[in-house]
């Protein structure tokens, strides 16, 4: 996503460099996406082995997500420079009021393994389906790699901000208790 960091803050703008080196980077994959869906649909024309039809419709279905990169990631790129930057301002006033940071054990940690664990796993997987398939050429990779790194960083994001909502939560409560305290009651 397209986000620039600015003093504290998270911010999004259509003419940003960020936006600029996102749009090329779409423009280029997208050539090579349509190449290799170009060459999918060929192969549904020409085979007439049921497995290999069925393959071919199933990578086709696979780069459409390709597609959607603009419509919803794009579109609520704003909403989520926003969001983080609450939650920025969040995490400041909590330390403001607590005099202690939010702690997220292994958090760091969690997100390096996920990440490497992500990448790998897709580097893996259309490696061997390369090897394992032989109308999948190597460089059939590169239209698939970005799109199925995608998918495996939406499941790690979903793992991450739920293993975040038990910290979360006992930080509002403590919270709650210091400003119950502070009121008196």
């Amino acid at each position: 996503m397209p986000l620039a960091r600015q003093a504290g803050r998270v911010t999004f703008s259509w003419k940003s460099y960020q936006m600029y080196y996102a749009f090329i980077f779409y423009i280029l994959t997208t050539l090579v996406v349509l190449k290799v869906g170009s060459e999918r649909v060929k192969l549904l024309r020409i085979t007439n082995e049921y497995d290999e039809y069925i393959y071919a419709i199933i990578f086709i279905l696979f780069l459409l997500p390709h597609f959607w990169i603009p419509y919803v990631g794009w579109g609520v790129a704003s909403q989520v420079a926003k969001y983080k930057s609450m939650w920025g301002t969040f995490q400041v006033r909590y330390y403001r009021v607590t005099g202690t940071t939010l702690v997220f054990p292994t958090l760091k940690i969690a997100i390096v393994i996920l990440f490497i664990g992500c990448v790998l796993l897709s580097i893996l997987f259309l490696f061997s389906l390369s090897q394992l398939l032989d109308d999948f050429l190597l460089w059939h990779t590169t239209a698939y790699f970005h799109i199925i790194t995608m998918i495996n960083m939406n499941a790690a994001l979903f793992y991450i901000n739920s293993k975040g909502l038990l910290p979360m939560h006992s930080a509002c409560m403590e919270l709650r208790f210091f400003f119950q305290n502070a009121l008196g009651r």
